[in-house]
């Protein structure tokens, strides 16, 4: 029993007074009319916001640009047609932050009020994007690995070698000017973006040879090289294979027959 003077709420709803069913269906109504009142301020308090991306050049419609609202972590793509929609927004200004990868990235503050539509034109740049930095970490054992295969070809391959004790006292030395050197190539000047820079061409046919940086192939038929790009100070090993008859099946290209340079980078 409560104390004398309290009040029993369940009494009310579910007591015997010949009242209790009254009392009950006025709390249901008052119940549901504050419910009401609260879903009517909502929809008051919406806003939308939609538009259309093209391309500033063509104003052609680029599909699968995000649409990013940052303050709100709500995010939109465009169709086909380039639109897209967000509703059920809350009135405000808020970040917008259009980006796509191949376009340079817009953002622009937006101010959203109840129950208004608010339409965009955007126009997007082609340009290069900037991605997030990627940290890969090798284990030590994979370093170790791969010059052992080093010291393998050394002993078995009939390529040209040039070991980290070799190396060290060149290291002041442009790369160009240590392979030229060596058997089979010469080093020719290469213009690129307005500068000058060094590319490796085989002595007997005249192509490009391809060059190698920790087991991963940097050029093709289209794109040479410029060995000014690898400072000799951050090389643990060299390899050099002139012709097909020379190169392991591990650094051949389909197609070519120059031969490879291979590069192993020092452990930082």
């Amino acid at each position: 029993m409560p104390p004398r003077g309290s009040w029993d709420s369940m009494s009310v709803i579910r007591g015997r007074s010949s009242s209790s069913g009254v009392i009950g269906a006025v709390l249901r109504l008052g119940l549901l009319l504050i419910a009401g009142a609260t879903a009517a301020t909502t929809l008051q308090a919406q806003a939308e916001l939609k538009g259309k991306v093209l391309t500033d050049s063509t104003r052609a419609p680029v599909p699968d640009v995000e649409i990013v609202l940052t303050q709100l972590d709500r995010i939109a793509r465009t169709d086909r047609s380039g639109k897209f929609r967000l509703t059920d927004l809350p009135a405000g200004t808020t970040r917008v932050l259009i980006r796509r990868i191949g376009y340079r990235s817009l953002a622009y503050d937006v101010e959203l009020r109840a129950r208004d539509v608010v339409e965009l034109e955007i126009t997007m740049r082609a340009g290069p994007t900037q991605l997030e930095p990627i940290l890969v970490t090798v284990p030590p054992s994979a370093r170790i690995s791969r010059l052992d295969d080093f010291e393998r070809r050394r002993q078995n391959s009939a390529g040209q070698f040039l070991t980290a004790d070799l190396l060290r006292p060149n290291d002041g030395k442009r790369l160009g000017d240590v392979v030229r050197r060596l058997r089979g190539v010469r080093v020719v000047p290469r213009r690129a973006q307005g500068s000058f820079g060094q590319a490796l061409v085989s002595q007997f046919t005249g192509c490009y040879l391809r060059v190698w940086v920790d087991g991963i192939m940097l050029n093709n038929e289209t794109q040479v090289y410029d060995l000014d790009q690898m400072p000799v100070a951050s090389l643990a090993g060299l390899e050099l294979y002139v012709g097909f008859q020379e190169t392991p099946v591990e650094f051949e290209a389909p197609g070519v027959h120059c031969g490879a340079l291979v590069l192993w980078t020092r452990d930082r």
